[in-house]
């Protein structure tokens, strides 16, 4: 019963205290505009992510519009390439190894003469007060990834482009709509977040897959060692790649164990984590239609 109760009002604060602007805006037709193609060529944007299924997503998009991009796989590589370039925009993954987005931000703040770039943060699965930590470390706003095209397209308007549209925070992010979809993965919901381009989407996917069995390993030794750190670590990652690749299951399945753990609360690490391997599992084993052009497994 207490497990219930927990997971009810886990679910309540984070609508509550992390999603609440975001879901004020209902009007926000996220997916307008996807297929309109801009001419951002005289912009520089920097991508930092641990994640390659998100950092590939977001580079992606970001060409569509013939943007230069730059992408960083970690904190300190983000710095390197701030210090040698300057940036219009960056958006940083909040959760990395080493030194996260919090503290990158801030050295970037010091080493950036001159203009300053628009610092967007970017979280799989914000906390509560997320939001104002972002801003208090020299972030302009936050976004709950994955980001799709119409989403980026109304970040860059405002923040860079200055058009007057909604605020950044009233952006509404596709994921936030109920799917209806089969839950272990379907490419409609894929192609949400790839501007409609479904052969992005069976792309991301596959990535994600190729990853599964390294994760299903890491997890299961987490558990085996009931380190919750390590555990945290790896259902976040799975939970950001999982987000844009059309597998709610898992996606669902991983944000669980990552909230639980967030929150303090005791668990059952093997029986709350048997479900998470089990989706992995799910996903992996996924039959891929030979029309889609991946063939079958």
């Amino acid at each position: 019963m207490r497990l219930v109760e927990n997971r009810d009002l886990i679910k309540k604060k984070l609508i509550n205290t992390i999603n609440r602007d975001n879901l004020e805006s209902d009007n926000v037709n996220a997916n307008e505009n996807i297929n309109d193609i801009f001419d951002w060529s005289n912009l520089n944007i920097m991508v930092v992510d641990d994640n390659e299924v998100n950092l590939r997503l977001a580079e992606i998009i970001l060409h569509k519009h013939k943007a230069k991009v730059t992408t960083a796989r970690s904190g300190m590589q983000a710095i390197d390439q701030a210090a040698l370039n300057s940036f219009d925009i960056i958006f940083m993954d909040l959760h990395m190894p080493g030194i996260d987005g919090h503290q990158t931000t801030q050295r970037i703040r010091e080493i950036s003469s001159g203009k300053q770039p628009v610092i967007v943060a970017l979280t799989a699965n914000a906390m509560p007060n997320e939001k104002d930590k972002v801003i208090r470390s020299g972030m302009n706003g936050i976004l709950i990834k994955p980001v799709s095209d119409a989403i980026l397209q109304k970040v860059i308007n405002q923040w860079v482009l200055k058009r007057p549209i909604s605020p950044l925070e009233n952006i509404s992010n596709s994921s936030k709509k109920e799917l209806n979809d089969d839950a272990i993965f379907s490419i409609e919901a894929a192609k949400e977040f790839t501007g409609n381009n479904e052969t992005l989407a069976y792309e991301l996917f596959n990535m994600l897959r190729a990853e599964l069995t390294k994760y299903s390993q890491d997890i299961s030794a987490a558990i085996q060692n009931n380190d919750l750190e390590e555990l945290r670590n790896q259902a976040h990652r799975l939970h950001g790649s999982s987000r844009c690749c059309g597998t709610r299951e898992l996606k669902e399945a991983s944000s669980h164990i990552e909230n639980l753990i967030n929150q303090k609360i005791d668990f059952d690490i093997k029986k709350e984590s048997t479900l998470l391997l089990t989706a992995i599992k799910n996903v992996a084993d996924y039959k891929m239609d030979s029309k889609n052009g991946s063939g079958s497994d």
